[in-house]
């Protein structure tokens, strides 16, 4: 089955969608709607799982559906000057940098066969068409696809397009800078952590990622 969706308000269809519907299965019967107002919180199997109202005088349009399987699901940079780096296509449309951030683009590289990936915004490698796929994507970080973060639908400007630097295993750095013999702290080597030539940030850190930290070191 499919995987994930983005929620369309009334019967909304663009000629190159990934499936085909019929009108008819969106269609309202003479102003009634059997739901109104679903509250889904996303990982319920039904959506009589998910908080709705049962009100059958829905005045709004019909709500609807773009359904993704991320088997089929392409992933493009486009206008950089290497081809690691670009604005993001997803299935020929862009994405919108609205939230986009690192753990965005580390899913979205990792998805492109790189081990890191920093964002850009604000349509940094061109102007993108309007028609977005996603915005407001939020991942974790650890997600094998975009499809599995949380996201909604279109509704950005041509100057909005999410981006990436991506970056191989063998392009990252990681170092450790300050230690001194006389430093006056046990061990046999340490320093301020420094990766790709930026200092990292002591918020939340903690021997978890000490010993990550030297064991990549050896």
């Amino acid at each position: 089955g499919y995987v994930s969706g983005i929620h369309t308000s009334g019967f909304t269809i663009w000629k190159d969608a990934p499936m085909k519907f019929e009108k008819a299965s969106y269609s309202i019967n003479q102003g009634k709607a059997s739901l109104d107002t679903v509250m889904c919180n996303g990982p319920q199997k039904s959506l009589f799982d998910c908080e709705y109202y049962l009100e059958k005088h829905c005045k709004g349009g019909a709500r609807g559906v773009i359904c993704l399987d991320s088997r089929n699901l392409t992933l493009e940079l486009r206008g950089g000057l290497v081809p690691s780096e670009g604005n993001l296509f997803v299935n020929g449309k862009p994405v919108c940098d609205d939230g986009w951030g690192v753990k965005d683009a580390i899913v979205a590289c990792r998805m492109l066969g790189y081990a890191f990936g920093t964002p850009t915004n604000e349509s940094r490698f061109g102007s993108v068409d309007e028609v977005f796929i996603f915005k407001d994507v939020n991942c974790r970080g650890h997600e094998e696809s975009l499809l599995d973060c949380s996201y909604s639908g279109d509704n950005c400007k041509a100057n909005e397009g999410a981006g990436v630097v991506c970056q191989s295993a063998a392009d990252l750095t990681l170092d450790l800078t300050g230690w001194t013999e006389d430093s006056g702290l046990d061990g046999d080597y340490g320093g301020n952590v420094v990766f790709n030539g930026e200092t990292v940030c002591d918020s939340s850190w903690d021997d978890k990622d000490a010993n990550v930290v030297c064991r990549i070191l050896g």
